[in-house]
């Protein structure tokens, strides 16, 4: 797969190394020279990230030459020692490694002086792996990470499609200013929440998720379909389990819903009250929930790395009100296109059953007939049918479930099916 970015601009502390505490170090060396004390050694952690010289102000409220004799006294520590107390995050050595190989070309955009970050890519040895290193002027004339963004990019290191990978707000917002997509990282010291008002692309937990994600490795998408009664929840769970327990991280959603404004959109289309409902409103509200679903949830979680197991998706929308209601799969299908753009499941489990037999299962559990439940026989017969041409046309990607077994013979189609796509073994 083709990498998403052809260049890549990184933040350093607190995205590739954990420097807290030669920063903090530095910084409580510094205030005690000015006979200042901070009871509160851990408030400090903010200034990891952001601008020196902004901090102090910020928290501190030095100016002038107050400010600038607070900056002499921390070099008076950073500069012999407290630089070096520091260390990488696991994996990110390898990370830079892999992607080198891979042709991405690597920047350092850090608002820590230049050629102090110099020296500390020196110090880790990964200073190899770097085209170009940019950061802040020592008199700070040249400071906030949005001007040093944008001097990399005048300057024409960039080369393709960019983005800036960062732990702070500074970094995200940066990138936004700069009209380049912000990749967070929850590793480093942001704040609960200071990044998502930046609108990043994205959000990584884990340093192996940015990796899989920066080389083109993004996760996987199945869905599960059928009516109602054939046993996909269940089986969904079950599978959900068994790829954890292999080492795979999850994402289990449905549709509709699967977040805040689908789920409330959700409540309309499934209301029985609402048995006026035209076919062309259910279709559009169907397509808007899932452009929701799509951009808040499948598409971070993909982007992850992560695999993505949605209880109905596209095909249910083609069945439901391209063949129940008759509107025509296509029209359905250009409905849905800006709802999903390219992101169509990798690979469709589709639970064949009679719908009667689902019906009567439902019964049986004692389950309250929504709407579309409610939609009666024929109808139930014309999506069972549009399901069934839709596996036929695209055998490939839908996989056929006979879902009239026993729930352990449903759990080995559904487990051969899978291993088969992801190329598991059968252990």
């Amino acid at each position: 797969m083709r990498v998403p970015f052809d260049t890549v601009l990184f933040d350093l502390d607190g995205t590739l190394s954990d420097s807290k505490e030669g920063i903090i170090h530095s910084i409580l060396y510094a205030l005690d020279k000015l006979y200042i004390k901070e009871d509160n050694p851990r408030k400090l952690e903010a200034f990891v990230g952001p601008a020196l010289r902004d901090s102090f102000r910020r928290y501190y409220g030095m100016e002038g030459e107050q400010l600038e004799q607070v900056v002499k006294l921390y070099r008076e520590y950073f500069v012999p020692k407290g630089m070096f107390e520091n260390e990488l995050y696991p994996g990110i050595r390898e990370m830079l490694a892999e992607l080198k190989e891979a042709g991405v070309r690597i920047i350092l955009c850090t608002a820590k002086p230049e050629i102090y970050a110099r020296q500390i890519l020196e110090h880790f040895d990964i200073l190899r792996y770097f085209d170009y290193v940019k950061g802040a002027s020592l008199d700070a004339s040249l400071g906030k990470k949005r001007d040093i963004i944008r001097c990399v990019l005048d300057q024409g290191w960039v080369t393709g499609r960019c983005a800036m990978v960062g732990d702070r707000r500074d970094d995200l917002q940066g990138a936004r200013d700069n009209e380049i997509p912000g990749l967070g990282v929850r590793w480093g010291y942001g704040l609960p929440g200071e990044m998502e008002g930046c609108d990043p692309t994205t959000i990584f937990e884990r340093v192996e998720d940015l990796k899989r994600f920066l080389l083109g490795q993004r996760g996987y998408f199945i869905t599960f379909e059928g009516q109602d009664g054939a046993g996909k929840t269940t089986q969904m769970k079950r599978l959900q389990q068994a790829l954890e327990e292999r080492g795979y991280c999850v994402r289990m959603t449905r549709e509709p819903g699967g977040c805040p404004i689908s789920e409330q959109i959700r409540e309309i289309l499934l209301n029985i009250g609402n048995d006026e409902m035209d076919g062309v409103c259910e279709a559009y509200l169907y397509a808007a929930a899932r452009a929701q679903h799509v951009r808040q949830v499948i598409v971070p979680a993909l982007m992850r790395g992560e695999i993505v197991l949605c209880d109905r998706f596209i095909d249910s929308s083609l069945a439901y009100q391209g063949a129940g209601r008759g509107l025509g799969v296509e029209r359905v299908a250009q409905i849905n296109r800006e709802a999903i753009g390219e992101w169509m499941p990798d690979l469709t489990l589709y639970f064949s059953l009679d719908p009667e037999s689902g019906m009567q299962r439902n019964a049986t559990g004692g389950k309250t007939l929504d709407r579309m439940e409610a939609a009666g026989e024929d109808f139930r017969a014309r999506v069972r049918a549009g399901f069934m041409e839709l596996a036929k046309g695209q055998p490939g990607r839908i996989r056929v479930v006979d879902a009239d077994r026993s729930l352990e013979d449903v759990w080995q189609q559904v487990l051969s099916a899978v291993q088969e796509y992801l190329h598991l073994s059968r252990t």
